[in-house]
């Protein structure tokens, strides 16, 4: 979608999920933290499906659709999580007390799942099941021929294969993935529903439409506190899915016709804008404050403001990654500039830092660190790699920097 045609209140929907989503990964209560949980991000699933449009899936080759989600969601994953290595590190030399355990993060980066391997930033698995569900809903849409309520029916069918394995933990967290389907499906059908009514949502007195939120806040709570925490990163959704579906979508559709009557403001469309790259960062940024102020972690006055800090840092941030290395967020370009292709080796250097770093100092006792010549030669050592490694990448596999010399097909991955 571009710029243009982009729904502002879609925007700054995303902005208000993601803001739940840094409150629920601090020191909150645990009644509390249970309600975000129970809608935060099937509100990001939602809002997938509030902008997906069938007839242009239907027409797309899998080859097209799947290299161009690829590249805009798989190759950001890997760089925000190689450059999460260097902000866990810096959690670690703050608290001065142990490491980052360089080759289980690794590890974890390939299984995407942290119940199984621990990552440098956890909640990027996300990024993940999301990948793989447009995955399956092209192949949805294609079965149906973008019927809307075949489509809507396969989604519904395909849940037990979901829900057959909670408790589970998958690579990927693969098991998840009907569940996300069944969301962006429903997200879909919400959309519809506001294009039919909106004339006359938009002209309801302002008495009907505050209650009319009340009324469906009220139902997700009581859903919610009926069928307990949802959890689509364990895969476990309470007493009831059709309840946590319900309490997810009433609260869900509340707070999204609370944004509806926000005026647009700047900064809340940005960060909804770049939820991919806040996702990705924020969890290891979390942990650098409460590094810092341990003992304030449980405050609700810390709560408030780690929040809006972190939504603040994140953007200067994400301005200097759309000019730096616009990759990471998940930006094409077709012949990166000079800024560009230094952003690139300046991205290597972080994303390899911590992880040479860590293997020279437990190769053979730490030898390479134990004087200051061996420790200027691994220095060395370690850009000679970099470099090299840039050079090789930049020349044989652009696609990692999501930029290619071939404006062909650079053009029908934009499509």
């Amino acid at each position: 979608m571009s710029e243009k045609k982009r729904i502002i209140w879609i925007d700054q929907l995303k902005c208000v999920a993601f803001i739940f989503v840094i409150i629920g990964h601090l020191s909150i209560p645990g009644t509390f933290k249970s309600w975000i949980y129970s809608f935060h991000m099937p509100l990001f699933f939602f809002s997938t499906g509030l902008t997906m449009n069938y007839e242009k899936i239907s027409q797309t080759s899998f080859k097209d659709y799947f290299l161009t989600h690829a590249k805009r969601m798989l190759i950001p994953y890997a760089w925000m999580q190689m450059l999460s290595f260097c902000l866990r590190q810096v959690a670690v030399m703050v608290k001065h007390k142990g490491e980052v355990p360089v080759p289980a993060y690794l590890l974890g980066i390939i299984t995407g799942n942290n119940n199984l391997v621990g990552a440098p930033s956890n909640p990027l698995y996300y990024v993940l099941v999301l990948f793989i569900a447009e995955i399956v809903i092209w192949a949805i849409v294609k079965l149906c021929k973008a019927n809307k309520t075949w489509v809507t029916l396969c989604s519904v069918l395909l849940l037990p294969a979901g829900l057959f394995f909670t408790r589970v933990d998958m690579v990927w967290h693969i098991n998840c993935v009907p569940v996300a389907v069944f969301f962006i499906v429903a997200g879909n059908l919400l959309m519809d529903l506001y294009k039919a009514y909106r004339e006359k949502l938009e002209n309801l007195n302002a008495f009907l439409y505050i209650a009319s939120i009340l009324v469906l806040f009220a139902l997700g709570f009581v859903c919610w506190k009926y069928n307990g925490r949802f959890s689509l990163h364990g895969n476990y959704y309470g007493e009831e899915f059709i309840i946590a579906a319900l309490a997810a979508t009433f609260t869900g559709t509340s707070i999204a016709l609370c944004v509806m009557k926000l005026p647009s403001m700047k900064l809340v469309t940005f960060i909804g804008q770049n939820t991919l790259f806040y996702m990705g960062i924020h969890k290891p940024l979390l942990l650098v404050f409460e590094s810092i102020f341990p003992q304030y972690t449980k405050n609700a006055v810390f709560i408030i403001a780690a929040t809006v800090i972190c939504a603040l840092v994140l953007v200067p941030a994400t301005l200097l990654g759309k000019r730096l290395f616009p990759f990471a967020l998940g930006q094409f370009t077709e012949a990166p500039n000079k800024l560009q292709k230094a952003g690139q080796l300046i991205a290597l250097l972080l994303s390899f830092l911590v992880p040479y770093n860590y293997f020279i100092n437990h190769w053979n006792g730490g030898i390479l660190k134990s004087t200051f010549l061996y420790t200027a030669l691994s220095i060395l050592v370690f850009i000679a790699i970099t470099v090299v490694f840039w050079l090789f990448t930049s020349k044989f596999t652009p696609f990692v920097y999501l930029c290619s010399k071939e404006k062909e097909t650079l053009s029908k991955a934009k499509a």
